[in-house]
């Protein structure tokens, strides 16, 4: 049906191209018995049906005139008849001189089943097509086939699931999926909650080790704070807590988050299939990232927090809008209380909190959920009028595969750094 045509001075709904459909088919099994439930094979057939556009001289044709298409079509006939010579011939094939060819290379190499059906017309005054057509099918018949049955492969199946399982909680849903960012490759990421709520993205620090597993306390914590919560907000969100470039499980550049954090979470938020995230909350380096992407991209977050944040010239933070949520350890040098306070000056709508770990314990864990909801609960009214607030856009596709199930989620990975408050 999509396929175009146009009157020619041969043909009234001349085609004016080849056409190409291929069948791809894979049976797949396992035998019974086998050990090892990874363990399948497979065979893969391919059938390629192909409808030749006729050749067309210029003179009959187009009266004479250049015609592009129909030069496109001559040349694809005229490479095709040199491969059949020279598979004939047992000469070197040309496959490559035309993208006709070089799709029918499977086809034309010998270990296929090939057949060709010619058309021809019964009026004398296209004898001489005729005659050319009949010469091109049987130059064809020359070609020598040895067709060959399917070889049988065996793999070991890659399923993400293996040894896993799904959340007995089935509103919980806890688990791991690959996020397919544009221009940034594959972000690992742990999952709670139904993609259909809004969003909150969580961003990690900077530590060797460090991985969204950094945040499953925490996010834990307010999971159950929001079922309960009277303060107008949804009963539950949407909680994506990522491995930047580099970290726990994605591949790709550590600087990633550094050198590009505007381009590179918006490019984490539409794969999601949203505009923007209800909140984006970071950790030290993750905080950092989290304050350049709300001035590179203003609309990509509706609120902010952070704790332990790093952050350089806290002065320009004063074109934040967003509400934002900080929490300093007056005891961390890292990140010092001094460069907080700076912070809480220049952000214009700030919740502002400093805790001292010798004397109160990991104060983060927490507050850090209980006291996101607050903000979000101050601010609701404002927040869900905004770009979905945090909702899934319809017209953004959501490009995610599975990565494992509540396994995944809950259990540290090569090293990873145990969650905020974890013994270890």
């Amino acid at each position: 049906k999509n396929r175009a045509t146009a009157a020619t001075g041969v043909h009234e709904h001349s085609s004016r191209s080849h056409a190409l459909l291929v069948l791809s088919v894979e049976h797949r099994w396992r035998d019974v018995g086998d050990p090892d439930s990874r363990r399948v094979k497979s065979q893969s057939a391919r059938l390629t049906l192909v409808d030749l556009a006729g050749a067309e001289t210029m003179e009959r044709s187009h009266g004479g005139n250049f015609d592009a298409a129909g030069v496109g079509t001559n040349m694809g006939l005229l490479v095709l008849g040199r491969v059949i010579h020279a598979l004939a011939a047992g000469e070197r094939v040309p496959y490559r001189d035309s993208t006709l060819t070089r799709l029918l290379q499977t086809s034309l190499g010998g270990n296929a089943v090939t057949q060709m059906l010619t058309c021809v017309s019964p009026s004398a005054a296209d004898a001489d097509q005729t005659w050319r057509a009949l010469q091109y099918a049987s130059s064809a018949r020359d070609v020598r086939c040895a067709p060959e049955v399917a070889r049988v492969r065996e793999e070991l199946e890659h399923d993400p699931m293996h040894g896993d399982w799904e959340d007995e909680d089935t509103v919980l849903n806890r688990q791991a999926v690959w996020i397919e960012t544009r221009g940034f490759g594959d972000v690992f990421a742990r999952c709670v909650g139904d993609p259909s709520d809004p969003l909150i993205l969580w961003v990690h620090g900077s530590g060797p080790k460090n991985s969204s597993m950094q945040w499953n306390n925490i996010i834990m914590d307010m999971v159950r704070g929001a079922q309960s919560n009277g303060l107008g907000l949804p009963k539950r969100f949407y909680h994506v807590a990522i491995d930047c470039p580099g970290y726990g499980r994605s591949p790709s550049d550590r600087q990633t988050v550094r050198s590009y954090p505007g381009a590179f979470l918006t490019a984490v938020v539409e794969a999601l299939g949203r505009r923007s995230a209800a909140a984006i909350c970071g950790s030290s380096q993750g905080a950092c990232a989290t304050f350049n992407a709300a001035l590179e991209c203003p609309k990509l977050a509706l609120a902010l927090a952070v704790c332990h944040p790093v952050g350089h010239a806290p002065e320009r933070y004063s074109a934040i809008k967003q509400p934002t949520l900080l929490i300093f350890d007056t005891e961390d040098a890292g990140h010092p209380v001094s460069v907080g306070r700076q912070m809480r000056r220049h952000l214009p709508n700030n919740r502002y909190f400093e805790f001292t770990r010798s004397r109160d314990g990991d104060w983060e864990v927490a507050h850090m959920g209980p006291e996101l909801l607050q903000l979000l609960g101050a601010n609701w009214a404002q927040i869900r009028g905004k770009r979905h607030a945090g909702r899934s856009d319809p017209k953004l596709p959501e490009l995610t595969r599975v990565a494992g199930g509540y396994r995944a989620w809950s259990e540290r990975h090569g090293g990873e750094w145990p969650a905020l408050g974890a013994e270890e």
